[in-house]
């Protein structure tokens, strides 16, 4: 990791440099081109001035050949005026009329206007007056009169030296701007960087402890889990006894109870019995489940028929509470590969719970409906019960969870009906879905497919015919 980063970083540095050298050659060539054409339009100003001031007063003169001391006089003030290095007047044959320097061919001066200004050192123009290494631009334009054509060429030279050292120092401020960004931004990765490789490292040790202390906690609940599914297996046997003697005794199959109290006492016995085993039978579902060790007997199930079969189940429950029931199903059947026990647990856990949680002249709604998208049956279960609070709904599906409000508090139950059915459906294929509301219902809606498929860990065996 610090190799990678020291060879980042010097590359970065490279780049920079790199990055630098191109934005300066850029910004120069820009800025450069630019102060060019400014200095090329003042030459055209200066040589308009030229031509509409002193060629009007002394051209005719100068084309004969007079020397006039008055026009060399102006020529020089016309020089000083506009801060030029050097300047020269030149007949279109090349003659030289004014200046210093050496005269030019008619044919260059036919392409001196053509080529337009030209940077040069002061050596290369030939004009000694100026530091040799002074940065010039020499502009060849003609003078000519408006609607004439050129009378004479005047070569002018502007110093440009002040404004590209300016140009230069600009260059290297800006060159030197990037260079410091760039520093900065590896100094601040290269930080940042080191910084993160230490926050990785405690990760990667945090992320080690978390992973033994889950597979502990996972050989942890297997333990457990194997422990309830051992001893709700050892409670059944004695329950089972208890149940089938007390159902002897509750219905007086081998004499006549005279004392009255004895009765009520062998009816509570039954029925405390009766909802232990189921309690115990839960706990053994949801152990084999959460132990992958859940068999499953698959074959084809008529759904309409069963969820009207679930119905008529627990429909004393609900007119005790006067709570009214609502087959709301299709009538075509609903034919798909399932485990008929589980689905029917399924079914009869959520309508339970529905009629436990609905309170009086509540409603509780079954409905259903095909997903030709996933190949699926939809199955919702809707009550309009007390509900449960978004916040709470995690903790409700939890193993053992139960939500701790008043109207919840009072109804008994070991809080596996909800995690149980889930672990069913997605033992079956399906999916599992619940919202709710406090005060307001819920509605759990899931998923089974058409076609069986069975899951990594699911023991399939034989439908009992």
């Amino acid at each position: 990791m610090k190799a990678y980063l020291r060879l980042f970083a010097l590359a970065s540095l490279v780049t920079a440099l790199l990055s630098a050298g191109l934005i300066g050659l850029y910004f120069r060539s820009q800025v450069g081109t630019s102060l060019q054409a400014l200095a090329a339009a003042r030459q055209a100003d200066q040589t308009q001035f030229f031509t509409e001031v002193l060629w009007q007063k002394y051209g005719a003169a100068l084309q004969h050949g007079d020397a006039l001391p008055a026009f060399r006089q102006e020529a020089t003030g016309f020089m000083q005026r506009f801060s030029l290095a050097a300047a020269r007047l030149y007949t279109p044959q090349g003659l030289l009329l004014w200046g210093t320097g050496g005269t030019l061919s008619a044919e260059q001066f036919a392409r001196a206007p053509a080529q337009g200004a030209v940077l040069l050192s002061a050596s290369e123009a030939g004009v000694p007056e100026v530091n040799p290494g002074a940065t010039l631009l020499r502009g060849v334009l003609p003078v000519a009169p408006p609607g004439q054509p050129p009378q004479a060429y005047l070569e002018l030279y502007s110093d440009l030296s002040p404004q590209w050292h300016k140009l230069a120092l600009q260059q290297w401020i800006a060159s030197g701007g990037v260079m410091m960004v760039f520093i900065v931004l590896i100094w601040m990765l290269v930080i940042t960087s080191r910084k993160a490789e230490v926050i990785i490292a405690r990760q990667h040790e945090a992320n080690v402890e978390l992973a033994a202390a889950a597979a502990a906690a996972q050989a942890e609940n297997q333990e457990k889990s194997l422990f309830l599914a051992n001893v709700s297996h050892e409670l059944r046997t004695p329950l089972n006894a208890i149940i089938g003697f007390s159902e002897i005794i509750k219905d007086q199959m081998l004499g006549e109870i005279k004392n009255t109290a004895y009765q009520g006492y062998i009816t509570d016995i039954y029925n405390s019995g009766v909802h232990l085993l189921a309690l115990i039978n839960d706990i053994l579902d949801f152990s084999k489940a959460a132990s992958g060790k859940l068999e499953l007997e698959v074959e084809e199930v008529n759904a309409t028929k069963m969820v009207a079969n679930c119905l008529r189940l627990v429909s004393p429950r609900a007119e005790n509470g006067n709570v009214e029931l609502i087959n709301a199903m299709p009538k075509d059947p609903f034919v798909l590969e399932t485990d008929a026990k589980k689905f029917k647990q399924i079914m009869l856990n959520l309508l339970s719970n529905a009629v436990k949680f609905t309170p009086a002249t509540g409603r509780v709604r079954v409905s259903g409906w095909r997903d030709l998208t996933d190949d699926a049956f939809m199955f919702e279960v809707a009550d309009t019960g007390i509900g449960i609070a978004p916040k709470d709904i995690a903790k409700a599906m939890a193993p053992f969870g139960q939500v701790d409000n008043a109207l919840s508090r009072k109804y008994e139950g070991t809080g596996l009906g909800l995690p149980l059915t889930r672990k069913f459906v997605e033992a079956l294929g399906g999916k599992f879905s619940i919202k709710s509301e406090l005060n307001a219902g819920t509605v759990i809606t899931f998923s089974l497919p058409r076609v069986f498929r069975a899951k990594e860990g699911i023991t399939v065996k034989p439908a009992a015919s």
